[in-house]
């Protein structure tokens, strides 16, 4: 949870992990420079496969860009007694 009780996600890749901003979990509520698609995926609680981000950027999509090496993303939530 942020500073407001919101739930933020998080990412551990460690070579990116000091470049990625806290993520807000929400989907079409958001706005669109609040949306990820870890946050949608943790929102939906479904996982979620994209094949081209930059196809995915350009539309009113989730994927956030944190570099441009990453081409295709996969998100999928973690649960434990039902809570992500």
């Amino acid at each position: 949870e942020d500073e407001d009780s919101e739930l933020v996600g998080a990412k551990s890749k460690e070579w990116l992990k000091r470049n990625i901003p806290p993520l807000r979990i929400g989907g079409d509520e958001l706005k669109h420079e609040e949306r990820s698609l870890t946050g949608y995926v943790a929102s939906t609680r479904q996982p979620m496969i994209v094949d081209d981000v930059f196809q995915e950027m350009s539309s009113e999509g989730f994927y956030r860009q944190v570099t441009r090496v990453i081409r295709s993303e996969i998100a999928v939530p973690v649960t434990v007694d039902e809570q992500v």
